[in-house]
């Protein structure tokens, strides 16, 4: 394999370190050989579907955080495809989750930062129909040896659980972290967290937020800060969301 553009440099070691390692433990060269071609085509697949820059710092938490309720309860609760179906966000949806009868809008933070999150969008705590939650993760800096994990390590994990579940999984992982915007880069693996909380609130009468059907329809666009300090009122277990 050859590098052609100086540019692609961290996607492509990054690339050639995956390959490598998902390859280099197999007992006899045939085997190896299959896993390298399986993984190259993961590869080519993912990249071919790629758009978009490199994630912010906030954008690589927000996917993280996602990530983390997506291969958690939703995969326990609906299974990997039930979960992948019900992940919206990577279509642009104003929440990140839609279950049956209950929209989530997921929101990353790190554990010793202000106890805040920020909503985004006049359409993110709109209660559209149904039921509407907010699911604050609480991410905490640790290193791969105290079992922190990368954004790309969860994309892996993510792909490998798809790949045992069939091509048509696989597929579905592949396109839905394409069109969420991610492209794997060495960059990311700089950062790696363990989940120190969840918290769950249902956004119900009297939650502070605002939304567009609430705000005079001469402001286009707005986002705000949630203080998280005052929510105990709606707080609710994760059980009665997912």
């Amino acid at each position: 394999m050859h590098l052609r553009v100086p540019e692609d440099r961290d996607v492509f070691l990054r690339l050639c370190e995956d390959v490598l390692a998902y390859s280099g433990d197999s007992d006899n060269a045939g085997d190896s050989a299959l896993k390298l071609f399986n993984r190259l085509r993961r590869w080519q697949s993912l990249l071919g579907l790629a758009r978009g820059d490199e994630l912010s710092d906030e954008e690589m938490r927000g996917l993280i955080g996602e990530l983390a309720l997506l291969c958690g309860p939703l995969v326990s609760r609906y299974g990997l495809e039930g979960a992948l179906a019900a992940w919206v966000a990577p279509m642009r949806h104003p929440q990140d989750f839609v279950l049956d009868g209950c929209a989530i809008e997921v929101k990353s933070r790190v554990a010793g930062s202000r106890n805040q999150v920020r909503i985004s969008s006049l359409d993110q705590l709109e209660v559209q129909s149904g039921d509407l939650g907010l699911v604050v993760i609480e991410l905490l800096p640790a290193s791969e040896e105290d079992g922190g994990k990368s954004l790309n390590d969860l994309v892996v994990d993510l792909l490998d659980e798809a790949q045992k579940c069939g091509g048509k999984v696989l597929d579905q992982a592949q396109r839905a972290l394409s069109e969420w915007g991610y492209v794997a880069s060495r960059s990311y693996d700089r950062h790696r967290f363990v989940i120190h909380s969840i918290s769950a609130f249902t956004v119900t009468d009297g939650f502070p937020r605002f939304t567009r059907s609430g705000t005079d329809p001469r402001i286009i666009e707005g986002n705000y800060l949630l203080g998280l300090q005052s929510l105990g009122p709606f707080a609710v277990d994760l059980e009665m969301l997912v």
